[in-house]
C-alpha cells in the first residue's frame, strides 16, 4: 500500500515509465534495441510465456526479459542482486524474419534461447540463481532442453550492472555448455570455466558447435 501511495504522489515510477527506464538500462549494456519484439500470446505475468526483446550484435544477437523486474523494485533475487533480468547471446547472424523456420540456423538458435530463458525465469522465481551457477535440465524436461546444461553468470558494462532509475540490479545471462565443461565448472568452479570460455572467446554466446573448452 505503501508503494501505490509513493507512485500516485509521483514518488515512484509508472509502469510505462519505469518500462522505459529499464529499456534505456538494458541499451545501455546489451546495446541498441531492435524495432521488433516477439509478444507472447498470454502474458508471463499470468503463466504465459515471456516477450522476447532483440539487441542486434556486431556478431550476432542477445535477447532480453524486461517482465522480472516491476516498478517497485521486485523480482528474483540472489546474493548479488536485488533483482534481476535474463539474457543470451548468439554467434548466429540475426535475422527476425527465420524466427520460426526451425530448420535454419536461425530458428534452431532462437527456439533454444526462447525455452531457456522462460524456463530459467520461472525457476528463479521460485529459487535463487546466482553467479556462476550451473543448472542442468533433466532428460525427460522436454524436446528442447532435455539434458541440455547452461551456466549463469552477470553481464555488465564497464564494471556497471543494470541501473534502473539510479538503483543497481542485475543482468544475468545464460550460456549454453557442453555437459564436461559443466562438470568442470561443478569440480572447479564456474568463475573459471567462465574465464576459459573468455579466453576462448565464446563468452557470452551460446553454441554448442564448438569443442569444450576443457
Amino acid at each position: 500500500m505503501f508503494l501505490k501511495i509513493k507512485q500516485l504522489l509521483g514518488l515512484q515510477p509508472s509502469p510505462e515509465k519505469w518500462d522505459k527506464l529499464k529499456s534505456d538500462a538494458l541499451e545501455a549494456i546489451l546495446g541498441p534495441e531492435h524495432n521488433m519484439v516477439m509478444h507472447a500470446i498470454i502474458p508471463f505475468s499470468v503463466g504465459g510465456g515471456l516477450d522476447l526483446y532483440y539487441y542486434p550484435q556486431k556478431t550476432g544477437f542477445a535477447v532480453a526479459t524486461k517482465e522480472l523486474i516491476d516498478e517497485f523494485g521486485n523480482g528474483p533475487k540472489n546474493r548479488d542482486f536485488p533483482a534481476f533480468e535474463l539474457c543470451m547471446f548468439s554467434p548466429i547472424t540475426f535475422n527476425l524474419d527465420l524466427a520460426n523456420d526451425f530448420q535454419s540456423p536461425m530458428g534452431t538458435a532462437h527456439r533454444r534461447i526462447n525455452a531457456t530463458l522462460n524456463a530459467l525465469a520461472l525457476y528463479a522465481s521460485q529459487k535463487t540463481l546466482n553467479i556462476n551457477d550451473t543448472i542442468e535440465f533433466p532428460m525427460d524436461f522436454d524436446e528442447e532442453l532435455g539434458g541440455q546444461c547452461f551456466i549463469v553468470t552477470a553481464i555488465t558494462k564497464h564494471d556497471r550492472p543494470l541501473v534502473i532509475n539510479n538503483k543497481n540490479f542485475g543482468l544475468m545471462v545464460a550460456i549454453n555448455i557442453h555437459r564436461a565443461e559443466m562438470n568442470y565448472a561443478r569440480e572447479f568452479g564456474g568463475a573459471d570455466l567462465i574465464s576459459k570460455l573468455t579466453a576462448a572467446g565464446i563468452f557470452p554466446n551460446s553454441t554448442l558447435e564448438r569443442e569444450p573448452v576443457v
